[in-house]
């Protein structure tokens, strides 16, 4: 079976697609033109999608498609499939780009009906699995990654395929509890990281698993005066990668967000560039197809649709 959040009929994976897919709500046609026109200058000669330089990488690729299918753009299937068959199963490439790899061809599959390519990179991915629980970062880490699990959780949800005892995965949650009540991909910190305690909420709610009220709670206190959501709790200001996967967790958790709404709004504006990408944050310069996708998500979060 794949694991599915109890409450909604669908993976992790293809909820955050419809949640960012929703974003046209909150905005002009032409806004939304204009985003499309950027994603698509991104894609180079060879099929990738470029990222912070002017060549294509796997990780930007993916976000590139993901920009694309919440905007309700065709993806173009040849030029990618040329692009990431050139990795073959994805030999010699680190623990996020393989699980990128997955997702790529899992997407571009189901999107055209034909034979998934991607087992092979799923039993690639299981080298970075500690037996029957989480994932860790490098084979030879010395302790499980939540970030890792959950990328692996969304590879295999792409892919369609059941992941190898699923209830396993958050067995080493506990060990990297921070001493604020958050988490961490380190153990024994004293404060915990949105982006890490966002995925350990959402990958507890969509195995079934209990959440501590606490831990909203703290992801709520992480709201920054500038509208946006911080980092950590020592941020001095915050970002949209942080803002979207905050968001993302409250909304799993089916916290209101009404009350936050419009400072949210106004903070993502600001990350809006005129030519159609988003900011990572006030300091950035270069929007990219992540960032976009970020600023999708966060504004089909915040049409007040709970899908």
């Amino acid at each position: 079976m794949q694991c599915k959040n109890k409450s909604k009929n669908v993976t992790c994976s293809k909820h955050m697609s419809e949640t960012a897919g929703r974003s046209s709500q909150l905005m002009e046609p032409e806004s939304v033109d204009q985003i499309a026109s950027f994603v698509k200058d991104q894609m180079v000669e060879d099929g990738g999608f470029r990222g912070r330089t002017e060549s294509s990488d796997l990780y930007y690729t993916l976000f590139g498609m993901e920009c694309l299918q919440a905007l309700g753009h065709d993806l173009p299937h040849d030029r990618l499939a040329k692009y990431l068959t050139g990795f073959n199963e994805g030999n010699g490439i680190d623990f996020v780009h393989l699980t990128c790899l997955a997702r790529c061809l899992g997407k571009l599959t189901n999107n055209t009906k034909q034979t998934n390519p991607g087992q092979a990179i799923l039993q690639k991915l299981e080298r970075y699995r500690s037996g029957d629980c989480g994932f860790r970062m490098t084979p030879d880490a010395k302790h499980d990654s939540i970030y890792a699990t959950f990328l692996a959780f969304l590879a295999y949800e792409d892919i369609g395929k059941a992941i190898r005892n699923p209830q396993s995965l958050t067995s080493c949650f506990d060990k990297l509890k921070t001493k604020d009540g958050a988490y961490a991909d380190q153990p024994g910190l004293s404060f915990g990281t949105t982006t890490v305690t966002a995925a350990a909420v959402v990958l507890l709610s969509y195995l079934g698993e209990k959440v501590d009220p606490s831990v909203g709670q703290w992801l709520l206190s992480r709201r920054s005066k500038y509208g946006g959501f911080l980092a950590t709790p020592n941020a001095s200001i915050p970002d949209l990668l942080s803002t979207a996967t905050a968001l993302f967790a409250l909304q799993t958790l089916h916290y209101p967000l009404e009350e936050i709404k419009e400072p949210c709004l106004t903070f993502i504006e600001e990350m809006w560039n005129d030519c159609g990408g988003f900011y990572g944050h006030i300091f950035d310069n270069k929007p990219d197809c992540e960032y976009t996708f970020y600023g999708l998500l966060s504004l089909g979060i915040l049409t007040g649709d709970k899908g």
